[in-house]
């Protein structure tokens, strides 16, 4: 900055060669020129702040599958998932639709399935699985259970080899969240 002043002066007696210098303009302006600098960087220091707050405001959700298995029951088959639905933005949000995709070979040919969640939850035969939508407050998580039912002559047992699951769920925004794993347990077989 000391060797600023100098050059700012020097370059006003080349373009005002015949004429008087006013020290105190060519101070004000090095000092017009330093605060535009700062400003200018105080200006890139706000835009980078107002962007990571946009970025913590628009709702973006973390799920991750706990505990999963499913039963078969008179030829179908019920699939129970814990699904933990974590919220770290600012907003309030919600998930408005899932599905759990089955991808499985039968007979050679590669076959896909997508259910919608419904059926009854382990434990309460009188209650009803956690159905989307569902809200989830800013800066917390909600853990749900959510039952997906393939009804008799879908998935039968004989011939069948799945290669893998997917559970798509979606926000109130439309934002897409897939969750792959390779297979679950069998709780075992009922009949009714």
């Amino acid at each position: 900055m000391g060797d600023l002043l100098p050059a700012v002066m020097e370059w006003f007696r080349s373009q005002y060669a015949g004429e008087q210098i006013n020290s105190v303009a060519a101070i004000i302006a090095l000092a017009g020129v330093a605060i535009s600098g700062k400003s200018l960087a105080n200006s890139r220091k706000a835009l980078k702040l107002s962007e990571e707050q946009e970025k913590r405001r628009a709702a973006k959700f973390n799920l991750t599958v706990g505990r999963s298995y499913y039963e078969s029951l008179d030829g179908g088959r019920s699939y129970f998932l814990t699904l933990l639905v974590d919220n770290p933005s600012d907003s309030p949000g919600a998930v408005s639709s899932a599905e759990l995709w089955i991808a499985y070979q039968r007979e050679g040919i590669l076959m896909r399935l997508a259910l919608e969640p419904g059926g009854v939850p382990l434990g309460d035969p009188g209650g009803e699985a956690t159905r989307p939508p569902f809200d989830v407050s800013a800066r917390s998580a909600v853990s749900v259970q959510l039952v997906f039912e393939a009804k008799p002559g879908l998935l039968n047992d004989r011939g069948l080899n799945i290669e893998a699951y997917e559970l798509v769920a979606k926000d109130a925004l439309g934002n897409s969240y897939n969750h792959h794993f390779p297979g679950l347990i069998n709780r075992g077989s009922k009949q009714s």
